[in-house]
């Protein structure tokens, strides 16, 4: 017999990226991926999901504020998270 958990994407999200996010969230290069990921996954996602994906962001959001990058480092992140932030506003959703 085949056991299939059920699609939750609240846990997809927190086993895919908790890890990396507390491993990594010294190295640019990994969390600019890991916010370019929540971004191509907001964009595919459906209205339930982004709500969810929001508060992912959010989560990231505050590890990041708590670190201290470089002023060009810094930069970068601000870039991509001004991105996803675009995609929040045409969803109606504030960051």
């Amino acid at each position: 017999s085949l056991y299939r958990e059920s699609y939750d994407l609240d846990k997809l999200l927190s086993d895919t990226f908790n890890q990396m996010i507390h491993y990594g969230q010294d190295d640019i290069f990994v969390m600019l991926t890991i916010i370019k990921a929540h971004r191509h996954i907001l964009e595919k996602s459906n209205e339930k999901n982004k709500e969810i994906v929001f508060k992912h962001v959010a989560y990231l959001k505050e590890i990041l504020d708590k670190k201290s990058y470089a002023s060009l480092d810094r930069g970068l992140i601000e870039q991509e998270l001004d991105e996803l932030d675009l995609h929040f506003k045409k969803a109606k959703l504030t960051p």
